[in-house]
């Protein structure tokens, strides 16, 4: 915009007017650019098993699925269950530690349904 102006006329304090107008204009901040996300990758996990994420993914022909993945050799174990409810959760995550063992960290995803529509 300010080089625009500046290819067809001048006056004193150009820029600061510009940014002036700018700053107060409905249509500009409407269609301003968001900023981009600066999203932090987790760090690397030192082992296996010693962060693990889980989500539930579905439905998938009435049932949701329970994705576990391992951050360090990025193991998946997915489980089908008709309600994903945190009693199914525990103890679906139960029969996976019986096998692999207590993660060191754990994370869950939490999105709400009305949020996965936007």
């Amino acid at each position: 915009m300010k080089s625009i102006a500046r290819s067809l006329l001048w006056w004193p304090n150009l820029d600061l007017d510009i940014d002036d107008r700018v700053r107060t204009c409905n249509e500009c901040i409407q269609n301003a650019h968001m900023p981009p996300k600066h999203l932090q990758p987790w760090p690397t996990a030192a082992r296996v098993w010693s962060r693990i994420h889980i989500d539930y993914a579905g439905p998938v022909d009435g049932h949701m699925i329970l994705v576990v993945q391992d951050a360090h050799s990025k193991w998946i174990e997915a489980v089908a269950v008709r309600n994903a409810t945190t009693a199914v959760t525990i103890e679906k995550l139960y029969e996976i530690f019986a096998r692999f063992g207590f993660p060191g960290v754990l994370l869950a995803i939490t999105v709400r349904y009305s949020d996965r529509q936007n």
